[in-house]
């Protein structure tokens, strides 16, 4: 008797304990080190300058191009444009990919003013390594260096006197390494002001590019921008010429991952 009232005393003591000792805590998730965006954007460019595969010097076979927004826009039968960037620590790689098809009137150079028409495919990909030199709360600020890649092909159909027509093509592509900068810095909680620019040489005599914009931050994952770009190419080869400057409004989106 005095055996089991012990026992049926330690089992009602015991109980209390058993149920109020907090269960073993689940580990929190750890944050990936590893952070990944992307955007997709509209760039409203007009293109000016010139492209040729006769060679600029006898005027023959180089074309104006003096295209505006609304001229592209009505010329344009294909386009892509954006990016994607993989971020560890101050450390990111970025990829900016355009790739545009059109065709177009344009005006011979020379003498006679040949007319012409342009038939333009054009991929160009800004790849970079970037790296963060400024990173707080309200302002972030990388350098980089990188390269941009360009592919081209062109084909012309020169109208000489009497509806006389050649054709002409040609496809290049070359690579420029480039070194840069950008920056973005919140006015308050959602709007910032974001600027970028690089310039490079090798195949090209000289390319460069800037962009600023103005944009808003709807949450930690989601924001918009709109401002202006503007990059030029200087290539000369053989009897190939590509100088051209494309400039215009641009409206993206991004998110965060």
């Amino acid at each position: 008797m005095k055996i089991s009232t012990l026992l049926a005393s330690l089992l009602l003591t015991g109980v209390p304990l058993m149920a109020g000792e907090p269960a073993p805590l689940a580990p929190a998730p750890q944050k990936s080190p590893w952070d990944f965006s992307t955007s997709l954007y509209l760039w409203g460019m007009g293109i000016e300058g010139s492209v040729g595969v006769l060679g600029v010097q006898s005027g023959s076979g180089a074309a104006d191009l003096n295209l505006g927004f609304d001229d592209v826009l009505s010329k344009l039968e294909f386009a892509y444009m954006g990016t994607f960037e993989l971020r560890r620590g101050r450390w990111s790689v970025t990829a900016d990919l355009i790739y545009a098809q059109l065709g177009a009137e344009v005006t011979g150079r020379g003498p006679f003013r040949i007319g012409a028409e342009c038939d333009l495919k054009q991929f160009i990909g800004n790849f970079r390594l970037n790296y963060r030199l400024v990173d707080t709360e309200r302002a972030a600020f990388d350098v980089f260096a990188g390269a941009r890649v360009n592919w081209i092909d062109v084909g012309l159909e020169l109208k000489g006197p009497r509806g006389r027509r050649i054709n002409l093509s040609a496809e290049k592509d070359w690579v420029d390494p480039v070194i840069g900068f950008r920056t973005r810095v919140f006015i308050n909680d959602s709007w910032f002001l974001q600027a970028s620019a690089d310039v490079g040489s090798g195949s090209s005599d000289l390319t460069w590019q800037a962009l600023g914009l103005v944009g808003y931050r709807f949450n930690a994952h989601c924001s918009t921008g709109l401002g202006y770009r503007a990059l030029g190419t200087d290539y000369r080869e053989g009897g190939f010429t590509y100088d051209t400057t494309a400039h215009g409004p641009i409206l993206g989106v991004e998110w965060k991952f």
